[in-house]
């Protein structure tokens, strides 16, 4: 049941991604394509980038390579200096780690995907990392810790107006409360918050 919910909340989550805006343009049919752009990609750049995509591509059609992808990714971007794809190659290891319930292990990959952001300055990155330390404590016993770093994302997400990060954090914020203290006020605010974002 947990692994069930872990999956199904993270296919509304996973539009968080570090470059949410490349998931839309690759759907299932995107793997063999992608894995074309890899092989033939002749600079560090351009193969990070490709692994990355192949690391979300495969994330809900075989986690071992999504994970496999995303380890090469940190690899290769931390052997070039490339922080920015080395922060979204973390965020992608740390959902599938996420997937599998590995928790120690998810929190340490969003942990590096927060430092990296903020040795970049990059609010959105931080955000998308305290997001997903959220989503790891609320599939633990930790609501109370979840709720605060859902807080401290979604306050970014507001700031940055993100609307589908902000929309994805009120719909799990709604999942907290209901932890924490059953389906109430705070929890109805927050599923009408998402629902009007994803409007």
């Amino acid at each position: 049941m947990i692994r069930i919910y872990i999956i199904f909340s993270l296919i509304l989550f996973s539009v968080n991604s570090i470059l949410a805006q490349h998931r839309s343009r690759f759907a299932y049919s995107s793997r063999d394509s992608l894995l074309q752009v890899y092989q033939k990609a002749s600079k560090a750049n351009q193969k990070i980038h490709a692994l990355n995509d192949l690391a979300e591509v495969y994330k809900f059609l075989d986690l071992e390579k999504s994970m496999q992808f995303a380890k090469d990714a940190i690899k290769l971007a931390q052997d070039h200096q490339k922080n920015r794809h080395l922060a979204r190659a973390f965020y992608n290891l740390g959902e599938t780690y996420a997937i599998k319930a590995i928790s120690d292990s998810a929190l340490h990959c969003y942990k590096k995907c927060i430092e990296l952001g903020k040795q970049q300055q990059d609010e959105h990155v931080v955000a998308l990392g305290n997001a997903g330390i959220a989503f790891v404590y609320s599939t633990t016993t930790s609501s109370d810790e979840a709720l605060e770093y859902y807080l401290k994302a979604v306050k970014t997400f507001e700031k940055l107006n993100s609307k589908i990060d902000m929309a994805n954090c009120y719909q799990n914020l709604q999942r907290v409360h209901q932890q924490i203290t059953g389906f109430h006020e705070q929890g109805i605010f927050n599923r009408n918050k998402a629902i009007e974002l994803f409007k």
